[in-house]
């Protein structure tokens, strides 16, 4: 569903950053 996306474009959004910030 909809919401399910929006959890995982979030999810995968925070580790990309968190990633980038290493």
């Amino acid at each position: 569903g909809l919401w399910e996306t929006i959890k995982n474009f979030g999810k995968t959004f925070t580790l990309n950053i968190l990633d980038y910030t290493k």
